[in-house]
């Protein structure tokens, strides 16, 4: 009918998402939380096995991530996490301050994090969910971080998928996207 199915299916989402979110208020979007959760890191570990069945192995993943970034100035390699502090985009110094100011931000100002810590039984519950929550935050480098690295690394070698066709990335923000599109 020259519908595109996108557009059904994401205005079919916010429309549900808005309708349990106005019956079922607060309760109702922790459960979604709860229930989403699981689901998108078990996608993230199946995401990061089959990168590195089609990459072949961690220390060929580390060969071909280990350059030096394109950028003035860089010091150090891609697969480094800590750059000199002379590094024009990421000295050590700049990214460990950065990073206690915007983690404080995220889990004490954040109005989405409060909300839900606010809306726990009693305090006690309150601080488990939020050092829960912060357990959660350490797996994004090994589900998020390392596929990216893959995502590299098998468009700089040029993988060949299983059904012929060459992996490409067409921008680094596009490692994740491509990575499910085209392995799962």
């Amino acid at each position: 009918w020259g519908i595109d199915f996108f557009w059904i299916a994401a205005i079919g989402l916010v429309l549900i998402t808005a309708l349990y979110t106005i019956f079922g208020g607060m309760k109702s979007v922790l459960y979604t939380s709860v229930l989403q959760t699981p689901i998108l890191l078990l996608g993230s570990l199946i995401i990061l096995v089959l990168g590195m069945k089609a990459l072949g192995s961690w220390d060929q993943m580390l060969q071909l991530c280990d350059v030096k970034p394109n950028y003035e100035g860089a010091t150090g390699t891609m697969i480094h996490l800590m750059r000199s502090n002379t590094d024009p985009q990421y000295p050590w110094l700049g990214a460990l301050i950065g990073s206690a100011v915007i983690g404080f931000w995220y889990w004490c100002t954040d109005q989405y994090i409060v909300q839900r810590v606010l809306s726990g039984k009693n305090e006690k519950e309150s601080r488990r969910g939020t050092i829960f929550g912060a357990y959660l935050k350490l797996l994004p480098v090994f589900l998020f971080l390392i596929p990216g690295m893959i995502a590299f690394a098998m468009s700089s070698k040029g993988i060949t998928l299983p059904n012929g066709e060459v992996f490409v990335l067409s921008t680094p923000d596009a490692a994740f996207p491509t990575l499910v599109a085209k392995l799962l």
